[in-house]
C-alpha cells in the first residue's frame, strides 16, 4: 500500500472516531460531546467561533471562500463542520510560515491578532504557556504534531476553551497538510 493510500485511509479512521453524539443547546445548535480543556459552557453560552465551526474566528472576505463555507455570521465565517474550521485555521498558519517567514508564536499571534484588536501580549503568553514554549522559539508548521498543538492553544484562546478531542483537531490539521 502507497503513502497515500495509508493517509487516506489514517484520515478516513480518523474522521470515523471523530463523529460526535449529537446533542444540542437551547439555540439548537450542536454542541460537541466532551471538551478536551476547560469546562463546556453552560446551554446558550456556546461561543461564537464554535457555534460557527469556525474555532479560529477566521473573518469573512470576499477574496478568500473555504472549503465548506456556508455563510457569514458577525463578520466571521461559517462552516459547515468543524474539520473544515481547523482545516482553514491550519492551512492559514502554514501560509503564515510559508508566505511571510513567520514562524514563531509572537510573530504568528502578533499578524493571527493585532494589537489594534486584541490584547496580543496577553494571546503570546497563553499560547506559550499552552504549548511549553518560549515566545522567538522556532516553531515548524509542517511538523504534524506542532502544529496540533498550535492549534488547540488557539483555539482555547478564541473561545476560551477548546471543546474539540484529538481526532477531531488531528483531522483538520492533516487535510491542511495533504
Amino acid at each position: 500500500m502507497g503513502l497515500l493510500s495509508r493517509l487516506a485511509e489514517l484520515l478516513n479512521k480518523l474522521r470515523s472516531a471523530s463523529t460526535p453524539t449529537d446533542t444540542r443547546d437551547p439555540e439548537g445548535t450542536a454542541w460537541p460531546p466532551a471538551p478536551t480543556a476547560g469546562v463546556p459552557p453552560p446551554p446558550g453560552t456556546t461561543p461564537l467561533g464554535v457555534r460557527n465551526n469556525n474555532p479560529g474566528n477566521i473573518r469573512s472576505s470576499t477574496a478568500q471562500k473555504w472549503r465548506g463555507e456556508i455563510g457569514s455570521n458577525r463578520g466571521f465565517v461559517v462552516f459547515d463542520t468543524a474539520i473544515n474550521g481547523i482545516r482553514a485555521l491550519a492551512l492559514l498558519l502554514g501560509n503564515y510560515e510559508r508566505k511571510y517567514g513567520l514562524n514563531t508564536v509572537r510573530a504568528i499571534i502578533t499578524r493571527w491578532a493585532p494589537p489594534s484588536e486584541n490584547n496580543t501580549a496577553a494571546y503570546i503568553a497563553a499560547v506559550c504557556t499552552s504549548m511549553s514554549v518560549a515566545p522567538d522559539a522556532p516553531l515548524d508548521l509542517g511538523n504534524f504534531a506542532e502544529l496540533c498543538d498550535l492549534v488547540h492553544a488557539i483555539i482555547r484562546h478564541e473561545n476560551g476553551m477548546d471543546p474539540y478531542p484529538d481526532p477531531t483537531i488531528r483531522s483538520g490539521v492533516m487535510e491542511a497538510l495533504s
